[in-house]
């Protein structure tokens, strides 16, 4: 198969490019200008250097791609404005899903974050356990960061629901392992 995955220089995207071109995968990698690369080396891929808002871009380079991963995302936990981490994380995950449903992606994996799990609830003075299925709404998000990531993956569901494109969310929690380049 021949992918592309957004974010491939992050922690999580470099363990994704490393594992797909491991299981005999062809790689296409956007890669934003200066970002850290460490977490690459060895990996062959093809890379395209860019940003999710650019969607010319993002539909010109999918072309071909069987499958698309994006698991770019804006991650700060404090920012003067945070204007910059909502356009990317909510307008961002649009711009990649649409293009990669217009040429013709059969899977589209957006990559959220547990934050928007919604969290245990107490009844009768026990928790009980939560899935990704329990209902849960923007204002059980703690920070810009969930909230951003809340509204991206309502945008991923509606893009599923409403013109059926083959989305599939997932929800990690704080990755640990090989590549983590950062402190």
């Amino acid at each position: 198969m021949k992918c592309f995955v957004t974010g491939a220089s992050g922690f999580i995207g470099s363990n994704l490019v490393h594992e797909l071109v491991a299981r005999g995968h062809r790689v296409k990698a956007l890669i934003r200008p200066n970002a850290d690369e460490r977490g690459l080396a060895g990996a062959k891929f093809d890379r395209v250097t860019g940003d999710i808002l650019d969607r010319k871009l993002l539909e010109r380079e999918r072309e071909g791609c069987d499958w698309c991963f994006h698991v770019a995302a804006s991650y700060q936990l404090w920012m003067r404005n945070y204007a910059p981490m909502y356009q990317t994380n909510i307008e961002g995950t649009r711009h990649v899903i649409e293009a990669a449903g217009k040429v013709g992606c059969r899977r589209i994996v957006y990559t959220s974050t547990v934050g928007c799990v919604g969290l245990p609830k107490q009844v009768k003075g026990k928790y009980t356990p939560t899935t990704e299925a329990e209902p849960v709404s923007e204002d059980q998000m703690t920070n810009d960061y969930k909230r951003s990531k809340f509204r991206a993956e309502t945008v991923a569901a509606d893009l599923f629901r409403k013109n059926g494109l083959p989305v599939i969310i997932v929800n990690p929690t704080a990755p640990v392992g090989p590549r983590d380049v950062k402190p």
